[in-house]
């Protein structure tokens, strides 16, 4: 492992004794890991689907509608009843993220007018105007 050069030792070393900079430092770096785990926290996708005792993964994978028994080769919307169905009849289910909507996906059943502030519905006020 190389070492630093004496500069910037001395650069570290004074960055350091600034208490604040180096706090503020680590509160960013702890958030930036919080936010790598958004896609689980908010996503129209399900973060696993059990179909015919096979778990499939549909927030790291694409599956098409055929894999879990439907006709077309595209990837499926999970939250439409055709789909839920089909997963149901293959003796399965979905576990979704407690935040069912993604950046982008419309909420066609707001009690409000949108744009809305957070609700039960929407915990951090994804209520996407429907197009």
């Amino acid at each position: 492992m190389r070492s630093l050069s004496p500069l910037a030792r001395r650069r570290l070393e004074r960055f350091r004794s600034n208490g604040r900079g180096w706090w503020s430092l680590w509160l960013f770096c702890a958030l930036f890991a919080l936010t790598l785990g958004g896609e689980l926290i908010a996503n129209d996708k399900p973060l696993m689907v059990s179909y015919q005792h096979s778990l499939y993964f549909p927030v790291f994978k694409r599956y098409t509608e055929q894999q879990f028994g439907g006709e077309l080769p595209f990837q499926p919307d999970y939250r439409s009843d055709y789909v839920r169905q089909l997963i149901t009849k293959g003796d399965g289910w979905m576990l979704f993220p407690p935040v069912p909507f993604s950046d982008d996906t419309p909420n066609y059943e707001l009690t409000t007018p949108a744009p809305s502030p957070p609700s039960a519905s929407n915990w951090l006020g994804t209520d996407h105007q429907p197009p």
